[in-house]
């Protein structure tokens, strides 16, 4: 693949991850209005009928909606290092050698986000991420980064 078909190939991947990141970003608004929705329903039929099982029920819906909601967000931020790695491509601060690599990417970050990693060094030495992406991955790490 020459360096023409390259570019032309980043941007057709750059596009769809951002349409891609759009998408989980209408979804999450689903899950947010699904959470609220059924909440209060539930908490008002606890009043109504002096329940406090239902209550109970309306709680712990609110916590799995989170839950659910978190681990969405965790698939969402996952595209964003091949995104990043794009963007720095095309501003010259990148090599990237193949396109196409949406898969690729989102799995080695979904495990750094998911697991978490201590330590930049690590990210760019075992799974190819930039220092800058490191760093902001780190941000949205579950664990403490030293």
């Amino acid at each position: 693949m020459n360096d023409e078909q390259l570019r032309s190939a980043l941007q057709t991947e750059y596009l769809q991850i951002q349409k891609t990141l759009e998408d989980f970003d209408g979804r999450a608004i689903t899950i947010k209005a699904w959470s609220v929705s059924f909440s209060l329903v539930a908490i008002g039929g606890a009043f109504a009928s002096h329940s406090a099982p239902v209550l109970l029920v309306s709680c712990i819906s609110a916590i799995l909606f989170w839950i659910i909601e978190g681990n969405w967000k965790t698939f969402q931020y996952a595209h964003y290092a091949r995104s990043g790695e794009i963007e720095e491509y095309f501003r010259g601060e990148r090599q990237i050698d193949f396109a196409f690599q949406i898969g690729t990417s989102w799995s080695k970050t979904h495990l750094i986000l998911k697991f978490g990693h201590r330590g930049t060094k690590t990210l760019t030495d075992k799974y190819g991420v930039s220092s800058k992406m490191s760093k902001i991955l780190s941000r949205s790490c579950k664990t403490p980064w030293p």
